[in-house]
């Protein structure tokens, strides 16, 4: 599939990016990103997006979203949240550990958004799939 940079209709950002917070395609918006939890397909089952292009592509992205998460929490909790007592401190860390670990899929989800807007925009279109006009897919 070859597809110009110019021949290509410009994704919407905010609709990409709620794509891959929804953990599907930021192509098509069909597709999952994930087989499982944390299981991520090589391809889009409904645009045949591949996600990664090179494996690793996106792992400077996640290092980066997941820093800013996990130091939005550390703020948190060492500057609002003065833990005076073990028990508190515990229940703190619980606090922060479970959100941690359930939008972990949807962080990774944006972080591959922003790859695919990285690919278009400055990267290599001719992995992308020609333009999908507006479906039912983003409504459901």
């Amino acid at each position: 599939m070859s597809l110009s940079k110019s021949t290509a209709s410009k994704p919407n950002i905010g609709r990409v990016l709620l794509r891959g917070l929804r953990r599907k395609c930021p192509h098509c918006g069909g597709g999952a990103i994930f087989a499982k939890w944390f299981t991520l397909r090589e391809r889009c089952t409904e645009c045949d997006l591949r996600f990664e292009q090179n494996p690793g592509d996106t792992w400077a992205l996640w290092v980066i979203g997941d820093r800013v998460f996990v130091g939005l929490l550390i703020i948190i909790v060492f500057i609002i949240f003065r833990s005076s007592s073990w028990t508190f401190g515990g229940l703190i860390l619980l606090g922060i550990l479970i959100p941690m670990v359930w939008t972990m899929p949807h962080r990774m989800g944006v972080c591959l958004a922003f790859d695919y807007l990285i690919r278009f925009y400055w990267g290599d279109a001719s992995e992308v799939p020609p333009a999908i006009e507006d479906t039912e897919l983003d409504r459901s």
